[in-house]
């Protein structure tokens, strides 16, 4: 089960199809140079239609149905809502440059390693990529709001006769995206095809999803 330092990515991400991921870090700081920089401090990433609930509380007393993060120069902190209140998680975070900006996020997604009584159980660690289009800055010129999508291996595959997904995996991969063998994820290992998945990517969103910055803090 993958998640992610965002909650709405790890809803959309739980099911693991249809998404760009590689196993190294395709960007670095380098890459966010010459762009406006997020707002650090508190933002609310997505929020579920109907969902009521107090903003101003600390990111651990929100529901389900909204989710946010604490984004900082090179990282973002979140809490998993199965953890204890007040157990944060820092996970390194690239906001780099583009039309559209690309947001690239650090999946843990937990392994079994072993047979028997010499099993472990590991965080296997891979990398996923949204793109995001800013839409509001401060008077310091920082993004304070934004809407994204995710970049994709491909257009979805076609609805069956029930109206259900007929393959969980694209059946037209993107230009230059390579399909695992086995699973309906895709890798690259070209930081020019994650830009370009994510602009075709962004025909196939299913509806707006917006962020924006709530306040200054760490929670």
């Amino acid at each position: 089960m993958y998640r992610t330092p965002l909650a709405l990515l790890g809803l959309v991400l739980l099911s693991g199809c249809n998404i760009l991921v590689t196993e190294k870090p395709l960007f670095t700081a380098a890459d966010e140079a010459g762009a406006p920089a997020l707002k650090p401090g508190v933002w609310l990433i997505f929020e579920e239609d109907g969902c009521k609930f107090d903003e101003t509380k600390p990111i651990d007393e929100w529901p389900d149905c909204a989710g946010g993060g604490v984004i900082r120069p090179g990282e973002v902190i979140d809490h998993d809502q199965k953890a204890p209140k007040g157990v944060f998680e820092h996970s390194p975070f690239v906001f780099a440059a583009g039309a559209p900006r690309i947001a690239q996020m650090q999946m843990k997604e937990q392994a079994t390693a072993g047979v028997g009584d010499d099993q472990t159980t590991e965080k296997a660690v891979s990398y996923a990529y949204g793109a995001v289009r800013p839409t509001k800055l401060d008077d310091q010129g920082r993004i304070v709001a934004a809407t994204y999508w995710f970049v994709l291996c491909g257009p979805p595959a076609p609805k069956d006769k029930n109206g259900d997904d007929s393959d969980l995996a694209t059946l037209k991969p993107f230009p230059g995206v390579k399909m695992k063998p086995g699973d309906a994820t895709c890798t690259t290992d070209s930081k020019t095809v994650v830009h370009t998945a994510a602009v075709a990517s962004e025909a196939f969103k299913k509806a707006p999803l917006n962020a924006r910055w709530l306040r200054d803090g760490d929670k």
